[in-house]
């Protein structure tokens, strides 16, 4: 087991036995991001079946799925993050990244274009735009 799944296991087991900790676990899961997105959407998950309300947890499940390669479920959870805050610029860029990489460049300008007018200082919706104009 690497340091990654022993991390998910070990919040998992915390979370069936104390399901109100999972907002306190959520450092654990921006760590492993990177070097485990799919144990870590497999986290995500749960928290969301927990928590079906947390724009938060549909917002890092959209970027896990992302970065698992699984761009259709991203847009999915970025979109349900979206519904339930539409005032959260980041949640746009995420949506605006997992079009990007899905090919669809249109649907990912209206995302970063909307996340920058919720915000008109947010640097890399700005730096997406220009790249991608």
């Amino acid at each position: 087991m690497n340091r990654t799944e022993e991390a998910i296991s070990f919040a998992l087991e915390k979370l069936n036995r104390h399901p109100n900790i999972h907002p306190s676990i959520l450092p654990l899961v921006y760590q492993h991001l990177d070097h485990g997105p799919e144990e870590v959407a497999r986290l995500l998950h749960v928290f969301v079946q927990i928590d079906k309300d947390n724009p938060k947890y549909w917002d890092l499940l959209g970027v896990a799925r992302q970065k698992a390669g699984d761009l259709k479920g991203a847009i999915a959870a970025c979109s349900k993050a979206i519904d339930l805050n539409p005032e959260e610029p980041t949640y746009r860029y995420a949506l605006g990244r997992a079009y990007q990489k899905l090919g669809k460049i249109d649907e990912a300008k209206e995302a970063y274009r909307k996340a920058k007018e919720l915000n008109p200082h947010y640097k890399k919706a700005l730096q997406r735009l220009r790249e991608l104009s």
